[in-house]
């Protein structure tokens, strides 16, 4: 195996912290228990993944060694994970998503041309992962330019500094299947910039089964109080839902003055 695609340098601990923070069972459950969540569509999957968001960005506190970025994607703050021991930078997607991205990218490709296609810019999982072209140079044959990690990543992390960027970053990406508060598998693999799979780990044995119960937290319990009664009054507008939990999430954010 190449060095290239060596994780044996991500410490235990980091693992061990990614796989409590991918974990949210028993939180969609008790908000559906104690919560009319019902008025808008997909509303549990917003609180899911601001839980996970929210404790993926606060790792840097937990782990020496490892610095939290926030990628500008849509309504979402995506968390970025610098990880300089292993020089490794970590995001984070579910496994069904990754694989309909690398299907829309493939079927993209059998676009009639004498059709006008719709042009959308790439996912930023694509985009990042450009930062492992030379590692396919390494394995296979490569051509086109090769771009700083930096170059890479200033493009949707803005605040980012070059002294902040290994200079032989790479990307892996986090995966995980899930049923229902349940998660089955996490994996951790190298993609090109294309989502076709370079190598990948499990990481299965990492995943934390203890249940999550944040409604003992009282500023869970006011945010998820102030999300439920604007899907209420916004009476299903999933559009003005997730900007209202984005703007809330940030108001948040810059109150407790956090640099990430």
């Amino acid at each position: 195996m190449s060095t290239s695609l060596e994780l044996g340098l991500v410490s235990e601990n980091l693992k061990k912290e990614i796989g409590k923070c991918i974990n949210v069972k028993g939180f969609i459950r008790n908000i559906k228990g104690e919560y009319d969540i019902e008025h808008y569509n997909n509303g549990a999957s917003m609180f899911e993944w601001m839980l996970r968001y929210e404790k993926l960005h606060k790792i840097s506190d937990i782990i020496e060694n490892v610095n939290a970025y926030k990628l500008l994607s849509g309504i979402w703050n995506i968390p970025l994970l610098i990880d300089h021991k292993s020089n490794i930078a970590f995001i984070f997607m579910k496994e069904n998503n990754l694989t309909r991205k690398r299907k829309e990218i493939n079927n993209s490709k059998k676009i009639n041309v004498t059709s006008v296609p719709k042009v959308r810019p790439p996912h930023y999982a694509q985009r990042l992962c450009d930062i492992n072209k030379w590692i396919s140079k390494q394995l296979f044959l490569c051509l086109g330019e090769i771009r700083t990690p930096f170059q890479v990543l200033q493009e949707v992390c803005p605040g980012i500094q070059e002294h902040e960027v290994p200079k032989d970053l790479r990307i892996v990406i986090v995966t995980f299947n899930s049923q229902g508060d349940d998660i089955s598998k996490l994996s951790a693999g190298f993609y090109d910039n294309k989502l076709h799979q370079i190598y990948v780990e499990d990481w299965s044995e990492y995943i934390d089964t203890s249940s999550f119960d944040p409604l003992n937290n009282d500023s869970s319990r006011e945010l998820i109080d102030q999300i439920n009664n604007k899907a209420i009054e916004l009476e299903t507008s999933k559009d003005e839902l997730t900007e209202f939990i984005d703007d809330n999430i940030n108001d948040e954010e810059d109150e407790e003055q956090k640099s990430i």
